[in-house]
């Protein structure tokens, strides 16, 4: 039990920030990523609102864009394909951006300048987030136990 006691203290300070970053990393990921592809089928693809988002057209060019005038079924499907491209370029980044911080901190702007950078990056995106209430009250029916 003594040693229990004293294993945090011999920890260097720099480990608990690391752990705090890290949980902080990973719950900003997965809260993302199970939000992502809902809020884009139900609210951001929704029929005839598509084309006002920022982007979408490029995205939608790319990778084929949902049929407005199509039956439900359909509709739904191409939207599905849509939103799990956009899911999948959205994890390619998480994984890609850290390698070009990396080298920004390496070669111009250094460690701890990076880390604060990342860090104000991941809380400016949560403060242009949408609010979860929209996602889970469009379709009431759908999402009751969110």
């Amino acid at each position: 039990m003594r040693v229990l006691r004293t294993a945090p203290r011999s920890l260097p300070c720099g480990l608990y920030v690391l752990c705090a970053t890290e949980l902080w990393e990973r719950y900003s990921y997965y809260a993302m990523r199970a939000l992502l592809i809902l809020f884009m089928k139900d609210v951001l693809l929704a029929r005839g609102r598509w084309t006002e988002v920022v982007g979408m057209k490029t995205l939608a060019g790319i990778y084929g864009a949902p049929d407005d005038a199509a039956d439900d079924e359909t509709r739904e499907k191409q939207v599905l394909a849509l939103a799990s491209r956009v899911y999948g370029l959205y994890t390619a980044f998480v994984y890609l951006t850290p390698i070009f911080g990396g080298y920004l901190a390496d070669r111009y702007f250094g460690t701890h300048v990076m880390i604060i950078a990342g860090a104000v990056l991941m809380v400016r995106r949560y403060q242009y987030q949408p609010n979860l209430k929209v996602v889970c009250c469009h379709n009431p029916t759908r999402f009751r136990f969110l």
